[in-house]
């Protein structure tokens, strides 16, 4: 299951917490903060269905798409 951004160190739940803290909205208005997806960027459609959804825990074998 993949539940966090490996690069920056941080949950997807911890993530959760500071957009809805900060009113972030987007990846970028997190990358800008530098909470998340700064480096290698693999998390941003993970992060994306974060910030949609509240889901913070996905299988990586289902498309993030849906």
């Amino acid at each position: 299951m993949v539940n966090r951004c490996i690069c920056s160190k941080i949950s997807f739940a911890e993530i959760k917490e500071i957009a809805d803290q900060n009113e972030y909205k987007s990846v970028k208005d997190l990358r800008d903060a530098g909470v998340c997806s700064i480096h290698c960027r693999i998390c941003e459609p993970y992060v994306e269905k974060v910030l949609e959804t509240g889901n913070v825990v996905f299988d990586p074998f289902q498309s993030t798409n849906k």
